[in-house]
C-alpha cells in the first residue's frame, strides 16, 4: 500500500521461488503494477544459506526507459537452487493512495546451452560527502579486474544531483580508454549501455568511474542546495555506483 503523501522508505520483499535446481536465466523483465508511484524496481539474489542479498547479482531492474535484460550466444546468469529473491521497491507518492503489485518474469535455458556465466560487477563509493552549494563535486570509485574478462554493459547510477558519469579503463600495458561518457546524466532516464562488441579487460585492468554532482541552486531538480549530501536510499540523498556486466574470457561451464 502506497500512501498519498509523504516519503516512503525503500520497501524490501523476500520471495521464495522454490527453485529446487540451478537456474540459468537468459532474459528477465521487472514490471510495475502502478507506474505512477513506482520509481524503480531491483530484483536481487539471496544465495542459499545466506540472509542478505548479493549486491552484485541483479536479476532484473525497472526504471523509466530501461529495456528487458536479454542474453544471447550461450550467455546466462546462474542462480543456485534454494536461492531467494529480494525485491527492492522505491515508491514515490503522487497524491493518490493506491496499492501496487509489481512482478518479475524470467526465461530459462538448460545448462548444456550455456557457455559462459554473466557476472555482475560494480565500482561504488559510499563514503562521499557533497558540500553545500557545490556545482561540480567529483567522486571516483574503482573496480579492478582479477581474471581476464569481457565487458558487456555499463549502468551508471546517481540521484537528483547527478550531473555526469564516466567510465575509464586503465589497462596493464599503460593504455587508457574512455568506455562510456554520460555528460548530461538524467535521473529520470536511467539506462543500461550495452556494448556492440564486448571489450576485453585483461587481469589487472582498473575501471575508474568518475561521477560529478551538482548541489547548487542552478540544478533545478536539487531538493536543497544548502545541505551536505551523503549516501542514502532516498532520491533527496545520493548514490554513486558504476554497475557492469562481464563474462570470463574462458568458458566457465
Amino acid at each position: 500500500s502506497v500512501a498519498a503523501e509523504g516519503v516512503l522508505d525503500y520497501q524490501h520483499f523476500v520471495v521464495d521461488p522454490q527453485w529446487d535446481e540451478d537456474k540459468y536465466i537468459v532474459s528477465s523483465e521487472a514490471r510495475p503494477d502502478k507506474r505512477g508511484v513506482v520509481h524503480h524496481i531491483l530484483v536481487f539474489v539471496i544465495p542459499p544459506g545466506e540472509d542478505r542479498r548479493d549486491f552484485r547479482q541483479v536479476l532484473a531492474g525497472y526504471a523509466p526507459g530501461s529495456p528487458p535484460m536479454e542474453f544471447e550466444d550461450g550467455l546466462a546468469i546462474e542462480v543456485k537452487a534454494g536461492s531467494k529473491l529480494l525485491f527492492e521497491m522505491h515508491y514515490t507518492p503522487n497524491g493518490s493512495a493506491t496499492d501496487d503489485l509489481s512482478y518479475v518474469g524470467f526465461r530459462f535455458t538448460d545448462k548444456e546451452n550455456v557457455r559462459k556465466r554473466v557476472r555482475g560487477r560494480a565500482a561504488i563509493d559510499q563514503d562521499f560527502v557533497i558540500p553545500p552549494n557545490a556545482a561540480k563535486h567529483k567522486v571516483t570509485a574503482d573496480y579492478v579486474v582479477k581474471h581476464d574478462e569481457n565487458l558487456l554493459s555499463l549502468t551508471p547510477h546517481m540521484h537528483l544531483r547527478g550531473k555526469s558519469f564516466r567510465y575509464d579503463a586503465h589497462f596493464p600495458d599503460g593504455r587508457t580508454e574512455t568506455v562510456l561518457n554520460v555528460p548530461n546524466y538524467d535521473f529520470n532516464w536511467q539506462l543500461k549501455y550495452v556494448l556492440d562488441t564486448p571489450l576485453n579487460l585483461p587481469k589487472g585492468t582498473r575501471i575508474r568511474c568518475t561521477a560529478v554532482f551538482d548541489n547548487s541552486k542552478y540544478n533545478l531538480t536539487n531538493p536543497d542546495p544548502s545541505q551536505s549530501v551523503k549516501w542514502g536510499d532516498q532520491s533527496f540523498e545520493e548514490m554513486m555506483i558504476g554497475f557492469m556486466d562481464t563474462v570470463p574470457v574462458q568458458d566457465n561451464l
